[in-house]
């Protein structure tokens, strides 16, 4: 608010302006405000949280199956080849029986970072729950073979340069999705995972 007021020694006039007094419409719009602005980024860090394994910061089912899906789709309209990579680790219950259960947190979270450590930044590397871990990539493999190499390779170096209480082991299936088949990605995780289960059973009847 402004008012004018006259010098009567200097025959001047000046405006002299104070600062209006916020009304209480005028607060409760400022607090309504910042209210939305609070919501807003608890929102976005909800949001993250949902699509966040806590464990071990890798992506979770619900993120996998959303950001897989998608990639699914413009693999198809692209007419290009994708793996879907489906990975059980070895002996968790053990390792949690015998080493505590701290243990076999440690060895999810060293899974994770191998896995995630294996792939490019572009693929999509997710935790489902427990000890089960899925990848999505694209085609830069040229077989499932290399793939395969290629972690039991990091898993050996890894068993050799880390010194753990444990080792590190996982069973591994890959399904590769052509589009001339146009295969559900739910067609591709059951097959992945049908894989997994055959490798782990091979492994156990080694062991007998």
């Amino acid at each position: 608010m402004c008012s004018r007021y006259h010098s009567s020694s200097l025959k001047l006039s000046a405006v002299r302006c104070t600062a209006p007094s916020k009304s209480s419409s005028d607060i409760a719009q400022i607090e309504l405000i910042q209210e939305v602005r609070y919501r807003k980024q608890a929102e976005i860090e909800g949001r993250q949280l949902s699509l966040t394994d806590e464990l071990t910061g890798l992506h979770n089912r619900r993120a996998f199956l959303l950001m897989a899906a998608q990639q699914l789709k413009i693999a198809h309209r692209m007419k290009v080849f994708c793996w879907v990579i489906f990975i059980d680790l070895d002996g968790l219950k053990q390792v949690n029986d015998t080493l505590g259960h701290d243990m076999g947190d440690a060895l999810i979270i060293d899974a994770g970072r191998l896995l995630k450590q294996s792939f490019r930044n572009s693929d999509i590397v997710a935790r489902l729950g427990g000890d089960e871990f899925i990848v999505f990539i694209s085609s830069y493999f040229k077989d499932a073979d290399t793939i395969q190499a290629r972690l039991q390779t990091n898993i050996a170096n890894f068993n050799q340069q880390q010194n753990r209480s444990y080792k590190l082991s996982m069973s591994i299936g890959i399904e590769r999705y052509s589009p001339e088949s146009n295969m559900s990605l739910e067609q591709l995780i059951a097959r992945s995972d049908k894989l997994m289960y055959a490798q782990k059973r091979l492994k156990r009847q080694s062991l007998t």
